[in-house]
Order: C-alpha cells, then structure tokens, then sequence
C-alpha cells in the first residue's frame, strides 16, 4: 500500500510541475514551493546518495531513484533560473 502512495505522490507532483513550467516567478507563493522542492530534491539525492554508498544499503530502486532526485533537483534549478531571468 505504501508502494502505491508514493505512486501517486510522484505522480501528483510530476502533474503539478508539468502544469506550471515555466509560471513559478509570476508570485512569491509559486516561487517559494520551487525552493521547498528543490531543497526536497536536493537532500533526498544527497540520503539515497548517502545510503547507497557509505551505508552500503542497496536495492533495485535506489539508484534510480537518486537519479530521478537529481534529475529534478536539476529541473528546479534551471526552471528558478528562466524565472529570475524574467524578473
């Protein structure tokens, strides 16, 4: 059951970054979500980074998942840098 909440949890959140691209420097509410998910993304590839190597935690899915983190953790970044471009 816990598989499938977080299912839906990336997911609901893959939508609502789809769905405002590009629109987070519009408003100050917009732009301080952008930083809490970026921060977000940023420890959460840094922990799985972090077990998967010092820790030696291993799993099919961790490895993946620190990619996906950073992935958006790079998505974030390059979507606070055009806003600040139209500020």
């Amino acid at each position: 059951m816990t598989r499938f909440g977080n299912l839906q949890a990336i997911l609901a959140r893959l939508e609502f970054s789809v769905g405002t691209a590009g629109t987070f420097h519009r408003s100050s509410a917009g732009l301080g979500l952008l930083i809490c998910v970026t921060l977000y993304n940023g420890l959460a590839a840094a922990v799985l980074a972090y077990a998967a190597v010092c820790l030696n935690m291993s799993g099919v899915l961790i490895w993946p998942a620190t990619l996906g983190h950073a992935a958006l953790l790079l998505w974030c970044l390059a979507s606070a840098m055009q806003g600040k471009a139209h500020l």
